[in-house]
């Protein structure tokens, strides 16, 4: 994010409009890789999609804000 010309807020800047796009705790990614470490020869060579959750850009900014404690907001 970027601190906007308030000073105050921040915004978060991608450009994909209201399309849900994927997303991932990095808690959730650590049993997946402890999987995938276990038994590799069933991994070799593939694409694996990770993806616990579709959001919109505004809900990515509000979980920020949580996290961050800071102002962030969709820049559209």
């Amino acid at each position: 994010p970027t601190k906007s010309s308030d000073g105050k807020t921040y915004n978060l800047a991608i450009p994909v409009g209201d399309v849900l796009f994927d997303g991932m705790a990095v808690a959730d990614l650590g049993p997946v890789v402890v999987s995938i470490l276990k038994s590799p020869a069933q991994y070799i060579g593939k694409d694996i999609g990770l993806s616990t959750e579709k959001l919109k850009v505004e809900q990515y900014a509000n979980i920020m804000s949580k996290v961050t404690g800071k102002t962030i907001k969709d820049a559209k």
